[in-house]
């Protein structure tokens, strides 16, 4: 029976870490250098070996959950030297940070042999230069993005009231809340959402 009860408590485990998975890969940036390397066999070598030091950086880090989000990788004295970093949300798990490096990867090696490149998604960022950059800040232009969109004051306003509109109508349906057991709520706080 003993057996039983452990394999129970390993499906639920397993299931628990497969349900509730959740890299967040929905790219939200992406850009290629406008230059190339001339050694197209030395840059791939470098750009592979940088990242699967990135990797194993990451992973090695994987016991302290702080550490295991952020971390750079450099092959300074080749022929082609690549410097790469790659961070993630500090919410992610270590197991959905290294599947959001592996999305980021693919990303990146859509550029070719650009000696730099980055793509951030919602749940990381990963960029690689032939130069280093690491002591540099973000570039000037670069500016929030949410889901590759952003929405209109008019198109939020409108939303927004419509929201509260809703709620307006269904807080009173639910047993128990404020609006029904005082009576708040009046046309005075509606009116406020119509101004």
């Amino acid at each position: 029976m003993h057996g039983f009860y452990c394999f129970v408590v390993v499906v639920v485990l397993l299931w628990e870490s497969w349900v509730t998975a959740d890299p967040q890969t929905t790219l939200l940036s992406s850009g290629c250098n406008q230059y190339n390397a001339s050694d197209t066999s030395a840059f791939v070598t470098t750009l592979n070996e940088t990242l699967a030091d990135l990797r194993s950086s990451l992973s090695s880090k994987a016991a302290d959950s702080s550490a295991a989000r952020f971390a750079t990788a450099q092959q300074p004295r080749t022929a082609e030297p690549v410097y790469a970093l790659f961070q993630c949300r500090a919410y992610l798990s270590s197991a959905d940070c290294l599947a959001c490096l592996s999305v980021a990867e693919a990303g990146i090696r859509r550029c070719g042999n650009a000696k730099g490149a980055h793509v951030i998604y919602d749940g990381c960022i990963l960029r690689y230069e032939g130069s280093i950059f690491f002591d540099q800040t973000t570039a000037i232009g670069n500016a929030g993005i949410c889901n590759g969109s952003a929405a209109s004051d008019a198109g939020f306003t409108e939303a927004a009231k419509a929201l509260v509109r809703d709620l307006t109508i269904a807080t009173p349906r639910i047993s128990g809340s404020s609006r029904r057991r005082r009576g708040v709520g009046s046309s005075r706080w509606r009116s406020a959402w119509r101004r």
